[in-house]
C-alpha cells in the first residue's frame, strides 16, 4: 500500500492559521478514496487581557515595555502563557508553569519549589506588573498563580527595554483585573501525596461601573514523596479600581501569602558516588525542620490616557518578605563500612523590604 500526505497552511488575520490535511490511499486491489478532515483553527486574542479569550496564544504583551505591544514588534523571543493555558495545566505556580515554555527549566529542590534556568543560567528575579522582585527558591519563589491574568517570558537581555533585568531574560506576571460586571468562581480539587486545594474569586462593580473591586483567596495543602515532608499554603488578594474622570484609573491593592514547608535536601550517596540502596522515602533531617515565610506586596498606581494615544502611568509598591529557615541536612556521603556520614543544622532568619517607584510616559511617535 502506498500513502501519500499532502498539507496546506493558509494564513488568515489575527494569526489565525487554517490547516487543511488530505490523505489519499491507493492500492493495486483497492480504488482510490479520499479522507476530508475538519479545519483546524489556531487564532490568537488581539487584546492583552487573556481571561475569558480560551486562547492559548496572545498577540500582545507587556514584559520588555510599560505599556502593551505587539509580540512582533519586540525583537526578541517572547512567550506568554495564557489564563486558558495556566488553568487546563492546573499550573499554581511558576515551577509549574515552566514546564509549559520550551526555555524555562527547573531545578528541583525540596520538592515544593526549585531554581529557575535560562539559556543555561538561573533566572534570580522577576516581575510584577513590572515591578522587579529577587526570586531565591531558599527564601520561597514567586506568587501563586491564581492572582493572575498571564505569565509573559521574554528571553535575553531585556535592560534595554525596561532599564534593569537580567541577561537570561525576564518573566513578568500581569494581575488579575477588577470586572464592571459582578462574578464568582469557586473550585474544590485534589490530587496526589494527600494535596488538597481551595481557590475562591469574586469581582464586581457598582452600577456605572466607575468603581470596581476584586478578592481572590486561595488555601493548599500537599505531602511530598518522602516521609515528613509537607507543605501548607494560604494566600489573598485584593484590588479595587477608580475611574478619574474619562481617561483616568487609580488602582490600589495588596497580596499576601503564608506558607509553612517541612522538606529536605535529598538523599547522600556513598563516598564512591554509589546510590543508597534505602525505600525512595526516606528522610534525612530532624523533626523540627521548617521553612516558614510570609509576604506582602501593597501597590498603587495611577494611569492617564491621553487624546493622541499618549499613555502616563505612575506605579509605586512596597514589598515585605519575612523567612525563618531552621534545618538538618546531610554535607558527607555515606562510608559503605561503617554506614555513618555526617550532617550540619542550618538556620537563618531574612527580612527584606523592597520599594518601587515608576513614572513613564508612552505616546505615538509619526515619521
Amino acid at each position: 500500500m502506498k500513502t501519500n500526505c499532502n498539507f496546506r497552511a493558509v494564513t488568515q488575520p489575527f494569526a489565525s492559521i487554517l490547516i487543511i490535511a488530505s490523505a489519499t490511499l491507493s492500492n493495486a486491489s483497492l480504488a482510490s478514496d479520499s479522507l476530508e478532515l475538519d479545519p483546524i483553527v489556531v487564532e490568537a486574542d488581539p487584546e492583552v487581557v487573556t481571561e475569558d479569550s480560551d486562547s492559548y496564544t496572545a498577540e500582545r504583551a507587556t514584559v520588555g515595555f510599560k505599556q502593551p505591544i505587539d509580540t512582533s514588534r519586540i525583537p526578541q523571543t517572547i512567550n506568554v502563557i495564557t489564563r486558558q493555558r495556566l488553568d487546563d495545566a492546573n499550573a499554581n505556580s511558576i515551577e509549574e508553569a515552566a514546564y509549559l515554555v520550551p526555555n524555562l527549566s527547573e531545578a528541583t529542590g525540596n520538592g515544593f519549589s526549585g531554581s529557575l534556568y535560562s539559556r543555561g543560567h538561573e533566572v534570580f528575579t522577576y516581575n510584577v506588573d513590572g515591578a522587579p522582585r529577587p526570586f531565591l527558591s531558599l527564601y520561597g519563589t514567586a506568587p501563586d498563580l491564581s492572582f493572575f491574568d498571564r505569565v509573559e517570558i521574554l528571553s535575553g537581555p531585556s535592560g534595554v527595554f525596561q532599564g534593569t533585568g537580567e541577561p537570561v531574560g525576564t518573566i513578568n506576571f500581569v494581575r488579575k483585573r477588577a470586572k464592571a460586571e459582578f462574578d464568582a468562581e469557586a473550585s474544590i480539587t485534589a490530587g496526589s501525596f494527600s494535596t488538597q486545594r481551595v481557590e475562591g474569586d469574586i469581582t464586581g462593580g457598582n452600577e456605572s461601573g466607575s468603581i470596581r473591586g476584586r478578592l481572590i483567596a486561595y488555601d493548599e495543602s500537599q505531602d511530598a514523596s518522602y516521609d515528613y515532608g509537607e507543605q501548607d499554603r494560604d494566600g489573598v488578594s485584593g484590588t479595587v479600581e477608580f475611574d478619574v474622570g474619562d481617561a483616568g484609573t487609580i488602582s490600589v491593592g495588596t497580596i499576601v501569602e503564608n506558607r509553612d514547608t517541612t522538606a529536605h535536601s535529598g538523599l547522600p550517596t556513598f563516598i564512591d558516588g554509589e546510590l543508597l540502596d534505602v525505600d525512595p522515602e526516606t528522610y534525612i533531617g530532624a523533626p523540627w525542620n521548617s521553612n516558614e515565610g510570609d509576604t506582602q506586596e501593597s501597590y498603587v498606581e495611577y494611569e492617564h490616557e491621553f487624546d493622541n494615544g499618549g499613555v502616563l502611568k505612575i506605579a509605586g509598591r512596597v514589598y515585605d518578605r519575612d523567612t525563618d529557615i531552621k534545618s538538618a541536612l546531610a554535607t558527607t556521603g555515606v562510608d559503605p563500612v561503617t554506614g555513618e556520614f555526617s550532617m550540619i543544622t542550618f538556620a537563618r532568619n531574612f527580612e527584606e523590604t523592597t520599594d518601587y517607584l515608576d513614572v513613564n510616559f508612552t505616546a505615538p511617535f509619526l515619521f
